[in-house]
């Protein structure tokens, strides 16, 4: 933005892990985010779902081919290293098999020990699974951006906190499961809290104390 002048930006920015629940599948994180410096404001919208991210070490063009389906090649672009995923050189953008069997055989001639290692290509301009996730990051960005602050009709009023305390049907005792959400506004000190009433009680089995 101060490069070209522009009061107004637009970027995205991705990370991978493992997921938040198993902690053994792989990951994807997309953060986009919105800067006006004529109103003063920053938005952001954000996603978290699965990802498309196969690695692999082969030692033959045999055992590389039958990780191709996990990869999704080719619809999903590889990238091949001599040795493993430390080696400084690497072919990236590898979309079709011609590429790849020049690619294999380049990484196996440099390998000391005759070992490739392939993964998928995780820019985003070629993973489209990753592209589905900055996708979906970009239309939390735009609902935030269709929601207006009741207090200073800034755009960006979102849930910024979910208040957990939901009482167990059974035994009373507090749970972690919500009871309100609280909605701020980027802009102003405005509040809301803004109590969920689809559920009265949690169940036993979400209870601390009863399922412990």
């Amino acid at each position: 933005m101060e490069l070209s002048d522009s009061m107004l930006g637009i970027a995205s920015e991705g990370a991978f892990d493992n997921d938040p629940y198993t902690g053994m599948l792989p990951w994807n994180y997309e953060l986009v985010v919105l800067i006006d410096d004529i109103r003063k404001l920053e938005v952001i919208g954000f996603f978290g779902g699965h990802a498309q991210s196969t690695s692999r070490q082969v030692s033959s063009w045999d055992e590389l081919n039958a990780l191709l389906s996990e990869a999704q090649f080719t619809t999903h672009q590889l990238v091949v290293r001599p040795d493993d995923e430390y080696h400084p050189e690497c072919r990236k953008g590898i979309k079709d098999l011609e590429s790849l069997k020049e690619a294999f055989d380049w990484a196996t001639n440099l390998s000391k020990k005759g070992n490739v290692f392939v993964e998928n290509d995780l820019r985003a301009h070629t993973n489209p699974t990753r592209m589905s996730n900055i996708l979906k990051a970009t239309q939390d960005l735009s609902r935030k951006m269709n929601s207006v602050c009741p207090e200073c009709e800034s755009p960006g009023f979102w849930i910024t906190e979910r208040k957990k305390g939901l009482p167990c049907s059974s035994c009373e005792a507090l749970t972690n499961l919500p009871i309100a959400n609280v909605w701020s506004c980027v802009k102003c000190a405005y509040k809301k809290e803004e109590m969920l009433l689809d559920q009265i009680k949690a169940d036993p089995s979400k209870c601390d104390y009863c399922n412990p």
